[in-house]
């Protein structure tokens, strides 16, 4: 009779914990891109910001090099987003917009180039 009531505890437990990584939980994306400064002394002086295409809302910043690789997190449901660099010189750059928190998508690598000068 013990062995019955773990061997249930572990499957509740493990059905739990599946279903928690496929049905809900914020994930992490990966985006890589280029923001094109002109000097070196721009090189480290850009944050980049993730926003929500359909309400132009903030979602999350970070400090950035010219050439970037970094992590955001974002929720488990499909939604555009955008990112924008802006930098020390007054400068803004802006990428195309992505499709970022469906099935597939955490752990992925978006490549968002070379940003665009808004």
């Amino acid at each position: 009779m013990g062995i019955d009531v773990t061997k249930s505890l572990v499957c509740c437990v493990a059905a739990l914990v599946s279903g928690c990584a496929i049905f809900g939980g914020d994930k992490p994306i990966h985006v890589m891109g280029l923001v094109p400064v002109q000097s070196s002394a721009e090189q480290s002086s850009c944050f980049l910001t993730m926003f929500h295409a359909e309400s132009n809302q903030p979602a999350s910043s970070r400090a950035v090099q010219a050439k970037f690789s970094t992590e955001f997190v974002v929720p488990a449901q499909a939604k555009p987003y955008y990112f924008v660099a802006k930098c020390q010189d007054g400068r803004e750059y802006q990428s195309a917009t992505i499709d970022a928190g469906g099935s597939g998508t955490y752990g992925k690598l978006f490549d968002l180039g070379t940003l665009a000068e808004k």
